[in-house]
């Protein structure tokens, strides 16, 4: 156990050894970003001690990647279309060229459906960015939140969901990382690379606490913590 220790303790300080003073995780939290949902992003980037700068305008996008460590786009209301209306062809190829020079990006939900090549929404289909080899659409009609159990790495877990994504990989799809399936063996989140960068999508929610529960007014039964798989990875997407 001593050594396990020290080796995670040496894995910890290499972490951080890695991340260059004055970087931080940009996260969106403009038009459509849900209630509470850009700041549990920066609970978890938090919880690595990592600096965070909000976004709310895309036009700044090209600019604020620069010295931007990963770039966030977490939950969102039920209407995406005002967020991806925002990402003209000049901002969609500056976020696209940042991730292929070794940039990140972490989509969760809506951030998931609209880094997808094309996402379908209520039955309606939309492009996305492109971000990921993989289609998506919505995994559960209803908008009503819960709990679902889901394959995360392996082990089942009761995890929060909203109207979030399930994703249909492409044939071309190359090398990715499942990371988590629905309990019907859909895919719920997975990792591709993009050039030399990294994109992670999911369509839950491992950042949501209790609170989030509380809100909805959801049975917490079942369910433990799960912002340690959310730090998990963060970690995992800024590692070289």
């Amino acid at each position: 156990m001593r050594f396990r220790g020290l080796a995670l303790a040496l894995s910890v300080a290499f972490f951080f050894a890695q991340q260059e003073p004055g970087r931080y995780v940009l996260i969106y939290n403009g038009a459509t970003s849900c209630d509470g949902c850009a700041e549990a992003v920066a609970d978890v980037a938090g919880a690595l001690h990592l600096e965070t700068r909000y976004i709310s305008d895309l036009t700044t996008l090209p600019a604020e990647l620069d010295r931007a460590s990963v770039f966030v786009i977490g939950g969102t209301e039920d209407n995406i279309e005002p967020l991806i209306a925002q990402f003209s062809p000049d901002i969609q190829q500056a976020l696209s060229r940042y991730i292929e020079n070794g940039g990140r990006y972490l989509g969760i939900c809506g951030g998931a459906f609209i880094a997808a090549r094309r996402y379908v929404d209520h039955g309606t289909a939309y492009r996305g960015l492109g971000l990921v080899p993989a289609d998506a659409r919505d995994y559960i009609a209803e908008t009503d939140a819960r709990l679902l159990k889901v394959n995360w790495l392996r082990t089942d877990r009761m995890m929060y969901y909203q109207a979030g994504p399930t994703f249909d990989l492409s044939r071309d799809a190359g090398a990715v990382t499942e990371i988590a399936r629905y309990e019907d063996g859909s895919v719920a989140a997975f990792e591709a690379a993009l050039g030399k960068g990294k994109v992670i999508v999911t369509g839950v929610h491992p950042e949501a606490d209790g609170e989030w529960l509380r809100e909805d007014g959801i049975s917490a039964r079942g369910w433990t913590p799960t912002m340690p798989l959310a730090v998990s990875l963060l970690r995992l997407l800024l590692e070289p």
